[in-house]
């Protein structure tokens, strides 16, 4: 798959593209279980992320979205990509994905039913 950056995510700096260079999938508990949401956030608000639910329908598509500030996510169910720095991540559920602060990036629900998924923003 090619992706063509959008010009504000061509603009990041160096520093910023080492980080976008450097993404960390972190499997909670090896979802052996149903993903347990208090834990997960309780382990980002003790780093510093703010901790929240959103729903998509099949087929939404959130696109070109840039925060001033790192965002974490992390599927709980349905099938959701996200794409950033010219990749295409499709994490599991229990999965973490950080979006670097000032990066370009799209959501898609790609499955056939309601994806739910945790966000969180760093706090400044």
């Amino acid at each position: 798959m090619r992706t063509i950056l959008s010009k504000q995510a061509a603009a990041c700096t160096r520093a910023a593209r080492s980080i976008l260079s450097k993404i960390l999938y972190i499997g909670i508990d090896n979802m052996t279980s149903p993903l347990d949401t208090t834990k997960v956030e309780a382990d980002w608000r003790s780093r510093g992320f703010s901790c929240e639910v959103w729903t998509d329908s099949p087929g939404q598509v959130w696109a070109d979205f840039i925060h001033d500030v790192d965002e974490v996510v992390m599927v709980i169910d349905g099938d959701v990509e996200f794409e950033f720095s010219g990749e295409t991540y499709r994490p599991k559920p229990g999965e973490e994905l950080m979006i670097p602060a000032h990066a370009s990036h799209t959501v898609r629900n790609i499955g056939q039913t309601t994806s739910h998924w945790l966000f969180g923003y760093r706090h400044r």
